[in-house]
């Protein structure tokens, strides 16, 4: 039988490569979306392996870009927030009419 050994990477050197935060990459392991060797209570990786994570998890570009997403209006205390909010704009006269007459 032939082998073919590889140098095995710690976390930290995998965590390096991948550019994540170590952490990460033992969440990615425990849950199995990155391949990974235990040894005992050690997590290893193979280069080749990391290298196939990334081909297989690389996003390409669109040749259209998608629309920018529509904000939706925020609602405070029952009241739409947005621009052109008519009704605002009546309240916050109606305020200053009132605080300039009570100062006269």
């Amino acid at each position: 039988m032939e082998y073919n050994y590889e140098k095995l990477l710690t976390i930290k050197a995998a965590a390096d490569f991948l550019s994540v935060l170590a952490s990460t990459l033992y969440m990615w392991a425990a849950s199995g979306k990155i391949p990974h060797i235990r040894l005992g209570r050690t997590v290893r990786f193979k280069m080749a392996q990391l290298i196939e994570f990334i081909d297989n998890n690389s996003v390409t570009a669109r040749e259209t870009p998608t629309p920018p997403r529509k904000q939706k209006n925020k609602v405070r205390s029952g009241v739409k927030i947005s621009k052109n909010n008519k009704y605002l704009d009546d309240l916050l006269k109606q305020v200053k009419n009132d605080v300039l007459n009570n100062n006269q």
